[in-house]
């Protein structure tokens, strides 16, 4: 039996994956081909990564065009191949005019497709912009984004709210096509750009007034039309964010990233990622293998990064040992370097307050070390200031590299993409990540933009290379580098517009 042809028409509200529900999250990133709105880009870079095929569109109007049609055809064609056929909008599919005849054209091809709209609908108007159209229980009408076409309801009350979504750069003839219809030119709307992005504006007008508002650059804008609730001022979290508006560019390695990711966009703020540093094997173990093979002879294993765990681990388990050789002690240099081993269910003998190395010599120089055999496995280059000064204190120390750091090839061109977006801040977790990125595009970028960094080291590292370091977190980790953040925001005036406008 051959496999039933099924395209996925698939709505996005933002290019962020958080905002994209779990089955089109899945749908998008098990797709064989791709056919996405221009706007969609980031998020199909992050999520749709297992696609043979991706094809950038851009948005059409309210008419079919042979190329929009060409596209879906082949899109079509892929899926009776038994392909997984995603088309990705920037919207609401049926609340866009593409979305629907792209959708009746399948249906014209005898193409059967599944409609997965973005999660929320109304309640992601009511939720971003803190507009409780149901708080009086009279419930909220919502318009189809043809209301350009199609005729209105006249003498609408206005204490009942009605919503649409609308093209920026139409809001003009919105506003006069309802004035032509009965409504009243004082009619309030609430226009809400870049829904439930970080860069979410929310203006307030009138019917008469949209053509003040009106610019393609808003995009694709959800209205509000008739008296919101008073009780939005409260209800208004997002405008409440504290890096709300703010771009911020991270530089880790994708797999440590996401907490930082994560944090940063749940306090409001988008993130752009720039890896500026990639993990990589060894392309010779002989030296950690033989460490390995006596492990039983240290009695420190000093680990400096999560990293060093995972590469350590991952040859421990390619040996003929296992943990139960170990019988030395364990040190950690830091909170990311210590989770990375208790999830091996492993208990950290040793944590320095601070989270460097020199911590680490003040700590060891106080428990006396003298005499004992420490391992430390670690990074191809690092700083010699561990191993040269445990030495010091007379311990035996053998510095065995467990793997190496690199730039990524695409750190040029990713880079080059997020400063061209004009990031507010530019966040250092190393001073490798520092080093890859200036090597990549020059210093001039860390003297224009906000620098923070995650501790002394990198800072230094940022000014020595002609860079300024804006703010440096106090406790030397992600969590300290948010805060940091945060505590220079609070105290500096917010640049731009505020969440909220009345024209």
């Amino acid at each position: 039996m051959e496999p039933r042809a099924r395209v996925y028409l698939i709505g996005a509200i933002s290019p962020e994956p958080e905002q994209l529900t779990v089955r089109s999250r899945d749908l998008l990133a098990s797709a064989d081909v791709v056919v996405y709105d221009q706007p969609l880009m980031e998020l199909v870079e992050q999520v749709g990564g297992r696609a043979s095929v991706l094809i950038a569109v851009e948005p059409p109007g309210e008419q079919t065009t042979p190329v929009q049609r060409e596209f879906l055809t082949g899109l079509a064609r892929e899926a009776r191949a038994g392909k997984r056929a995603v088309r990705l909008y920037a919207g609401d599919p049926l609340l866009l005019p593409h979305g629907v005849s792209e959708a009746r054209q399948l249906w014209e091809e005898g193409v059967e497709f599944e409609i997965l709209s973005p999660p929320g609908g109304l309640g992601a108007i009511a939720a971003a912009a803190g507009v409780p159209f149901l708080w009086t229980g009279r419930g909220l009408a919502y318009l189809p984004v043809n209301v350009l076409e199609h005729s209105i309801p006249g003498g609408w009350t206005a204490s009942l709210p009605l919503a649409c979504q609308v093209p920026g750069g139409r809001l003009a003839e919105v506003g006069d096509r309802l004035v032509l219809c009965g409504w009243a030119p004082e009619t309030p709307v609430l226009v809400i750009a870049h829904l439930g992005q970080p860069n979410q504006r929310c203006i307030e007008t009138v019917l008469e007034r949209l053509s003040v508002v009106a610019t393609d650059a808003l995009g694709l804008c959800s209205l509000v039309l008739g008296r919101a609730d008073s009780q939005r001022k409260a209800l208004d979290w997002f405008s409440r964010l504290p890096l709300r508006g703010r771009r911020i560019v991270i530089t880790r390695a994708p797999e440590q990233a996401s907490d930082l990711r994560q944090q940063l966009r749940e306090l409001g703020a988008e993130v752009l990622e720039v890896p500026a540093i990639e993990p990589r094997p060894l392309e010779d173990y002989s030296r950690l293998d033989a460490a390995i093979a006596r492990l039983d002879s240290y009695d420190w294993i000093v680990f400096t990064s999560a990293n060093g765990v995972r590469f350590f681990v991952d040859r421990l388990d390619r040996s003929q040992r296992d943990w139960r050789a170990v019988r030395a002690r364990l040190c950690a240099i830091g909170p990311a370097t210590r989770r990375a081993l208790e999830e091996l269910h492993l208990k950290v003998d040793l944590m320095p307050q601070e989270f460097v190395a020199e911590a680490i010599v003040e700590t060891f120089r106080q428990l006396g070390v003298s005499g004992k055999r420490i391992l430390l496995p670690r990074a191809a280059e690092a700083r010699e200031i561990l191993p040269r000064e445990l030495t010091a204190l007379g311990a035996t120390v053998d510095v065995v590299p467990a793997y190496r750091t690199v730039m990524p090839e695409d750190l040029p061109k990713r880079a080059a993409r997020a400063l061209a977006l004009q990031p507010d801040w530019i966040l250092f977790t190393s001073a490798s990540t520092v080093k890859n990125f200036v090597r990549a595009v020059g210093a001039e970028p860390l003297q224009r933009l906000k620098v923070a960094t995650i501790g002394p080291i990198t800072s230094r590292t940022v000014r020595e290379l002609g860079g300024n370091v804006t703010v440096e977190a106090s406790e030397y980790t992600t969590q300290g580098l948010i805060t940091a953040l945060l505590r220079a925001e609070s105290s500096d005036c917010r640049p731009g517009e505020p969440a909220t406008h009345q024209m």
